[in-house]
């Protein structure tokens, strides 16, 4: 019988320990912090009361952080001129998002790629670095002219 009385009083107790602590007390001092606490300011400032349990306690870490900005004016611009062509021909730049897209299978699959001569017109094995900047570039079309900005 005894078991039972105290299976029943541990909760009792609990609970009234909550309930006591739901006041709390909301302030901003003479440097302009806000400070939340369960005791009233030490002087004489004005404070808003709150109930805990009328609060609706918000998610946290739910929100993706914001990025950051960078200051590098070739990258704003080429993005600049990405938007402008998306905006006016919607299908041009689907087309370019498509060609940048087969252009990475390609360089990404193979490492033995041809490209064009430009004087001569003739088939050219790419070197590594050639093969690399067109990667680059590739990525980087996908990024400006891409809806979802992936592959």
């Amino acid at each position: 019988m005894e078991f039972r009385y105290q299976a029943i009083l541990i909760p009792l107790l609990l609970v009234c320990g909550m309930s006591q602590a739901a006041t709390i007390y909301k302030w901003v001092d003479k440097n302009g912090v806000t400070h939340f606490s369960e005791q009233p300011p030490p002087d004489e400032t004005q404070t808003q009361t709150l109930n805990a349990a009328e609060l609706e306690p918000k998610p946290i870490g739910f929100d993706s952080p914001k990025p950051i900005l960078k200051n590098d004016e070739t990258v704003s611009d080429e993005q600049k001129n990405a938007d402008l062509v998306r905006q006016q021909n919607a299908d041009q730049a689907d087309a370019i998002c498509e060609q940048a897209k087969q252009n990475l299978d390609v360089l990404s699959n193979f490492s033995r790629v041809t490209r064009k001569d430009d004087s001569t017109g003739e088939p050219v094995m790419m070197t590594d670095e050639e093969r690399e900047t067109a990667l680059s570039d590739a990525k980087k079309r996908i990024s400006l002219f891409c809806k979802d900005g992936k592959k």
